[in-house]
């Protein structure tokens, strides 16, 4: 039949059965849209067929008092929109219903086809394969609104949602948790739990939660696209978010390179089990972040990994905050070029990630501008390390206050390794001398210019970074973090009053005509000579107990936090 211009189905379900004979089940109304005639039990309460049909649910059948499961026939196989079809599933609340795979299928399957679902759980998928509760393939498009994804295992990788063959995913208010996958035939990579974004494919989530994933909670591989707002990627046991292009170790004629890419913009990526984001042969714009408590590395850029990080908190990480590693041509025997790393850090605060340096470089190269790094701890290079074939440009930086184990508390610099100041830095502390704060192979390269501070020397106010700048804290800011109702503020460590850091910052790399012309919470650097490290203006601090007062000051028009 063809769909007459115009006209669209609404197909009511008025069984909660996936095999009932009397009512219209959800299988039957998508049957009866796929082939646009009318299976036993259903009714069309529109005019015809069209190109945009809808399945709704009788709210009488399926009340509102408590979940109702909707358990599918495996026998039957997943629920499938046929190629061509626009469809929307229009539940009643996640709640309500939920539409079960029992563990022995897949939920849904979207081939060529655009499939809309919202206020519905899906709970319970299963496939051998990828895709436990949706696979979406073929240039197919799901959007999913209000919507839990639960509890559903794949055979490979994808236990929540898997995407591929240049296909598109819009997840809107969606929890993906508790999703499994075994990983078969696997070689050298982690199976992802939660959700799967593969070959040349895209998605798109906001107002989103994957957590409690079993492995990694997103996977975004070869040239696909991630793209997550106001969400948050925590408690997996993996990595939180893993990314990887195809590098030239294992491109094929048919698989030449590619990288991938992701946008992550006020979201949180905390407390994984393993790292927060891993990132291979990809290009990451990262905005307003907060990458906290995860078990291994805040953020790790591998082999031709570019990174932009804005305004963002990286801390309390277990084995260091950013790490930089790439590839060099001497690695390969000279079969293949170099692939070195590329990062820049502008307005981040880098605190209290121990294991690893706050921020160390390998074959590669960071811009590092109007950052505060500080009481991270390492072997060697507790604030930052720059090794082998790394190199570091610097400016308007705090570093101080960092601790390592064996040498270079606040830097380490390896063999053939590199530094520039650009101006603005304070070095160091009072408590130790400057020889204690940077040593290593090429430590005679850690050269400071005339506008750094070697705050171990320089000044009546130089002293231990306490009296530099406070704790760790919110200090307020023009954007949170995360989903709605439990967003937070990127945390930084606000100046002191009589700080080194106030009006010392170089303008250069600060205010009109550059990349800072705000601080890390979005407060102005304009109007006057710029603070250098992450925070703009000056907060008072001392709590007279857990709930005593904490305030910022206003200054220059700067924000104020005020606790009572």
């Amino acid at each position: 039949m063809i769909s007459a211009p115009g006209h669209a189905a609404t197909i009511t379900v008025t069984s909660q059965s996936d095999t009932d004979t009397a009512g219209c089940t959800l299988r039957e109304a998508i049957i009866s849209l796929n082939l646009e005639t009318l299976e036993n039990g259903c009714a069309n309460m529109a005019d015809g067929f069209g190109v945009a049909d809808s399945v709704v649910f009788d709210p009488v059948v399926f009340h509102t008092m408590g979940i109702t499961n909707i358990v599918l026939d495996d026998s039957k196989g997943p629920l499938s929109i046929v190629a061509g079809k626009n469809v929307a599933i229009n539940g009643l609340g996640v709640d309500a219903i939920a539409v079960d795979g029992d563990e022995e299928t897949r939920i849904f399957d979207v081939s060529g086809s655009i499939l809309s679902i919202s206020d519905i759980s899906l709970t319970r998928g299963s496939t051998a394969t990828r895709g436990g509760a949706v696979l979406v393939s073929g240039g197919g498009s799901l959007s999913l609104t209000n919507a839990n994804v639960t509890a559903s295992q794949a055979g490979v990788s994808g236990g929540g949602i898997a995407i591929e063959g240049g296909s598109a995913v819009t997840l809107l208010n969606v929890e993906i948790s508790q999703n499994s996958a075994a990983g078969q035939g696997l070689v050298n990579l982690d199976p992802t739990g939660g959700l799967l974004v593969d070959d040349t494919s895209s998605a798109w989530l906001s107002e989103s939660t994957v957590s409690s994933n079993d492995s990694v909670g997103i996977s975004v591989s070869e040239n696909a696209q991630l793209t997550l707002i106001d969400s948050e990627v925590s408690q997996n046991t993996g990595e939180g978010i893993v990314l990887r292009g195809i590098s030239e170790l294992e491109a094929t004629p048919s698989n030449p390179v590619v990288f991938c890419s992701a946008t992550v913009t006020n979201s949180k990526i905390n407390t994984n089990v393993g790292g927060g984001v891993f990132s291979n042969y990809c290009n990451l714009d990262l905005t307003n972040l907060i990458v906290t408590d995860n078990g291994g590395s805040g953020v790790f850029a591998s082999s031709a990994t570019t990174i932009s990080l804005r305004n963002s908190e990286v801390s309390n990480n277990g084995m260091g905050g950013i790490i930089g590693v790439g590839r060099s041509s001497a690695s390969t025997g000279g079969l293949y070029p170099a692939a070195p790393v590329s990062l820049s850090i502008v307005n981040t605060t880098i605190s209290g990630n121990s294991g690893g340096s706050g921020l160390d470089v390998t074959d590669g190269s960071v811009f590092l501008a109007s950052s505060t790094i500080s009481k991270n701890a390492a072997n060697q290079g507790g604030g930052l390390r720059i090794g082998s074939l790394g190199s570091v440009q610097m400016a308007n930086t705090i570093l101080s206050g960092n601790v390592a184990q064996n040498t270079g508390a606040e830097v380490y610099m390896s063999g053939y390794s590199g530094f520039t100041s650009l101006g603005s830095n304070i070095i160091g502390s009072a408590s130790k001398p400057y020889e204690e704060s940077v040593s290593g192979p090429s430590a005679d390269q850690f050269v400071l210019v005339n506008e750094d501070f070697n705050a171990a020397v320089d000044g009546e106010f130089a002293a231990f970074s306490s009296e530099l700048f406070g704790a760790l804290e919110d200090n307020a800011c023009q954007s949170s973090v995360g989903v709605s109702g439990s967003s937070e503020c990127a945390k930084t460590h606000g100046l002191l009053k009589g700080s080194l850091a106030i009006d010392t910052g170089n303008a250069t790399h600060c205010g009109t005509g550059t990349p800072v012309i705000i601080d890390q919470r979005g407060e102005s650097r304009l109007g006057g000579a710029c603070d250098i490290g992450a925070f703009e203006g000056v907060i008072t601090s001392g709590h007279l107990s857990e709930q005593g007062l904490r305030f910022v000051i206003p200054v220059n028009g700067k924000a104020v936090n005020i606790e009572l």
